[in-house]
């Protein structure tokens, strides 16, 4: 075996076993500011009605999108 003993999974001698802070998404350091909105509707916190009225257009939007590609399919299939 060529390397360092340490790099089979043993903590370094001298260091205690876990000193690293912990690591969120893609290998960054775990956000430490205040929750999103998609966190707080999980937990059934209040949501704005900003954000609702953003929601139901989004999904009006991609209902209609979806009838669209529907629409052109049983058009071209005559």
């Amino acid at each position: 075996m060529s390397g360092p003993v340490w790099a089979l999974g043993a903590a370094p001698v001298g260091l205690p076993p876990d000193t690293r802070a912990p690591v969120g998404r893609a290998g960054r350091p775990a956000a430490a500011g205040p929750p999103s909105f998609a966190s707080l509707n999980q937990q059934g916190l209040h949501m704005g009605s900003v954000i609702k009225k953003r929601r139901k257009r989004m999904a009006k939007k991609k209902h209609r999108k979806l009838l669209r590609k529907t629409r052109h399919q049983r058009r071209n299939k005559k």
